[in-house]
């Protein structure tokens, strides 16, 4: 895999082969591909890791517009059997005629507060 000293010295055509240019052409003769082929694979790469970002973060966007938690902060059904609306994912009823919200879990009534 590595070569020693003396296969070098052995074989002078290897140890000439990375370092000097072809004529003409201005390229090493021991590099592994031709021309601008690496240049263009990762133009390619890049471009395509570009879109794939893009498109995951329209993906992110719309999910967050359409299915974000806006969408569940208003999931109060009307409850005829208490005659309030009640909310599945908070837990809580509420009424309307006062405005009150009920907490099945502490058994209190709150009043909203916007500014807190």
């Amino acid at each position: 895999m590595f070569a020693d000293e003396n296969d070098v010295a052995d074989n002078p055509e290897q140890s000439n082969q990375t370092s000097a240019p072809n004529e003409g052409t201005g390229q090493l003769s021991g590099e592994i591909g031709a021309g601008d082929s690496g240049s263009m694979l990762s133009g390619r790469l890049l471009c395509i890791t570009l879109v794939l970002l893009f498109i995951i973060h329209v993906t992110v966007f719309l999910f967050l517009l359409f299915l974000g938690p806006g969408t569940r902060q208003n999931d109060y059904i009307y409850d005829e059997a208490s005659g309030y609306y009640y909310s599945s994912t908070l837990g809580y009823y509420y009424d309307p005629a006062t405005g009150l919200f009920y907490s099945a879990a502490s058994g209190q009534w709150y009043k909203y507060n916007e500014d807190s």
